[in-house]
């Protein structure tokens, strides 16, 4: 078998038997969603295997199914889960039907059609029905505990007299005879055990010598028996053994006569009854635990006889029936008591509203007789809290609502009508009510949404208004509400007040709208009755205006976080635009510098091939020495070779550079040496150095001409 129990997995199961499937359908979406396993089922036969395959707490039953009614398998039902409870439903009530539910003992009997709050109520009805049945069982269990361990006491100390009996009738009880003179001068060997003592050591022996703190009264008892000459029994007498232990006897002692029928002495027969004397005592204290359990029990207890009349009741059933206990006591109880059965009843309470109450009746024995034990719990609070409970699922419903519209509106203007458009829902008796948002600097108040249920009553939405006085406005920044009066005539009150008044309200409130300290508006809600908005309708009217508040702040905020993204990006534009402006500018300096340094570079190159030339077409004596015209042109090459090598510089400046090319970092001082080719004569201070570096893997040489001045 399914070993699956609503216990282990948290969540109670229901059993939704209908041959409807949308019946089956609706059933099981409604209870799923407030959080119960709905385990669905056609017929009869579909919901006996289920119930066999696991465990359920309720389930919905149809009357009329395709293999059977109902209310014919409610009997298979609970024999196969004792503790299920049962709502029947259907299309087709008759009066037997009913009378069938009520003798079944079904938690609710409903017909078709049915809305979903019903639904609701009665599973949840049948629930906290089911959970009560087994905690008052557990009640009654534990009763009826102490009184089975009463009972066991009671048969405990009836053997005991029993085997007492036996023992005394077989002498194994504690034999002792004495003389007059309170000697001991025989015992059996159950005396000497008792007494913890050899035979040889108590024959012979006076009860001062053996028993000193108990033979005074020994003493009393034995002379009142030897002086008037008759027995007496059932003397419980206290003895102390030779170990120290302590025992309770229950003596007889018969005087014992000679033949002149002189007393001689007493035969002394006692029998331990130290167990006996702790049974009865564990007995007083179960009966002692028994009765503070049901006086100390938080549901009241009425205990009633056969005939109805009441012979106990408890501290709680004094409370619950609002009653002294000398009302209740020995009256006749005014409620049919059936054991076994559990019974919904209305308590009428003198000067008191009237209580609903589950009563639950149990068979107990009650001193000697067979009463009636009644276990009523006040319910009153459950009914009141699972219809304050109904109230706010509603209202939270709606919240939620309001909740995405707010999350689906577009603008401030619509996140105000999505608020307002639910305020009858949250505050019933709201007629109207107008969101404003205040300009302080302006002086004005602005109305961003109106909802009413009759048009034209005040102020319309975009209409502005004056900013209240400035001690209401500094009331609303401390977060405090202001009622509304409308009826009658009032100083310093707003002109459209008056408006409203005309359109027949009569009273109001204005709540503050505030977040993070700050005031942005406030909420109006104005109602047709004259005494107001209280209780729950103000409490949701305060929590509507913390939602539209807090909604209209991160509007507002969402409006300033835009602005300032459109002032940012504009000014990163500009930012922009002035850095190109200034690379530009660094671009066509750095032009400028190349440009003189390519100047200077030709003249340094064309300065000697002048000079030469000049010397040799000035100079035959030298164009005709072979040596020095040899030098002079050697000269004249060397400058034009550097104007070449300065032209291949710029070609590759300008060369269009590859994408793949990369600079890498190059020690300066290995990339300079001195330059091949020797100054001139009219270079004299003038140094060349040749630069080279790796581009992209290729060599690039550069020569740099120092001129030291």
């Amino acid at each position: 078998m399914n070993s699956t129990t609503a216990t282990e997995e948290g969540r109670p199961r229901i059993l939704a038997v209908d041959d409807d499937g949308t019946v089956r359908s609706i059933l099981t979406r409604i209870l799923s969603r407030q959080g119960y396993e709905v385990v669905p089922a056609a017929t009869a036969g579909d919901a006996l295997e289920r119930a066999a395959e696991g465990t359920f707490e309720l389930v919905v039953l149809d009357i009329m199914l395709p293999d059977g009614k109902g209310t014919e398998i409610i009997g298979p039902l609970r024999e196969l889960q004792p503790d299920i409870e049962i709502i029947l439903f259907t299309g087709h009530a008759s009066l037997d039907s009913a009378m069938q539910a009520v003798r079944e003992h079904v938690s609710a009997y409903i017909t078709k059609p049915v809305c979903c709050d019903e639904i609701l109520a009665a599973v949840r009805s049948g629930l906290e029905k089911r959970r009560l049945v087994l905690e008052n069982r557990r009640l009654v269990e534990a009763l009826q505990e102490e009184l089975a361990s009463r009972r066991r006491v009671d048969t405990r100390l009836r053997e005991a007299t029993v085997e007492q009996q036996v023992i005394l009738d077989s002498v194994p009880a504690m034999v002792w005879y004495k003389d007059t003179e309170n000697r001991i001068l025989r015992v059996n060997r159950a005396a000497a055990e008792g007494a913890g003592l050899a035979l040889e050591e108590i024959e012979g022996k006076t009860c001062e010598e053996l028993f000193p703190d108990e033979a005074e009264g020994y003493y009393r008892e034995d002379m009142a028996v030897i002086q008037s000459g008759e027995a007496k029994l059932g003397i419980i007498e206290k003895l102390q053994t030779a170990q120290g232990e302590k025992r309770w006897l229950r003596t007889d002692k018969i005087p014992h006569a000679d033949e002149n029928g002189q007393i001689t002495g007493l035969v002394v027969f006692s029998v331990d009854i130290t167990a006996q004397l702790h049974a009865e005592k564990a007995k007083r204290t179960a009966e002692a635990n028994y009765q503070n359990l049901i006086s100390s029990s938080p549901d009241a207890i009425v205990v009633v006889d056969r005939s109805g009349l009441v012979l106990f009741v408890n501290p709680a059933a004094v409370t619950l029936f609002g009653r002294r206990p000398e009302d209740l006591l020995h009256r006749t109880f005014g409620y049919p008591c059936i054991p076994g059965t559990r019974t919904e009843i209305d308590i009428v309470r003198p000067g008191r509203d009237a209580a609903a109450a589950e009563m639950h009746v149990t068979e107990v024995t009650w001193g000697e007789e067979i009463c009636w034990l009644l276990s009523i719990c006040d319910v009153t609070a459950r009914v009141q809290a699972q219809e304050a409970l109904q109230r706010s699922a509603e209202r939270l419903q709606v919240l939620r609502d309001v909740d995405r519209g707010i999350l689906g509106a577009q603008s401030l203007d619509a996140l105000v009508e999505a608020v307002l458009h639910h305020v009858p829902r949250l505050v019933p008796c709201a007629s109207r009510a107008c969101a404003m948002r205040f300009d302080v600097e302006a002086g004005v108040a602005t109305v961003i949404g109106v909802f009413e249920t009759q048009k034209g009553r005040g102020p319309a939405a975009g209409e502005a208004l004056p900013l209240p006085p400035s001690g209401e406005l500094e009331l609303f920044r401390q977060g405090q509400a202001r009622s509304i009066c409308l009826t009658g005539e009032a100083e310093h009150r707003p002109a459209f007040y008056a408006e409203l008044a005309r359109g027949g309200l009569r009273s109001g409130l204005t709540l503050p709208l505030r977040a993070e300290g700050e005031l942005l508006g406030v909420l109006n809600v104005f109602a047709d009755r004259p005494d107001g908005i209280a209780g729950e309708d103000l409490d949701m009217a305060r929590e509507l205006a913390e939602v539209l508040a807090l909604s209209i702040h991160q509007v507002v905020l969402h409006e300033q976080v835009t602005s300032h993204a459109a002032e940012l990006e504009k000014a990163l534009f500009e930012i922009e635009t002035m850095q190109k402006q200034l690379v530009a500018g660094e671009r066509l300096r750095a032009l400028g510098n190349m440009a003189g340094g390519v100047a200077h570079e030709f003249n340094n190159s064309l300065g000697p091939v002048v000079g030469f030339t000049d010397m040799l077409l000035k100079r035959p004596d030298m164009a005709n020495d072979a040596v020095k015209r040899s030098q002079l042109l050697s000269h004249i090459y060397t400058a034009a070779t550097d104007a070449v090598e300065t032209v291949k510089r710029l070609r590759e400046f300008y060369r269009s550079r590859e994408r793949e090319d990369t600079v890498e970092p190059v020690s300066v001082s290995d990339l300079i040496v001195p330059s091949s080719t020797p100054p001139g004569e009219s270079q004299v201070g003038v140094s060349a150095f040749t630069v080279m570096g790796y581009v992209s893997g290729r060599v690039v040489r550069e020569t740099l001409t120092l001129r030291l001045s």
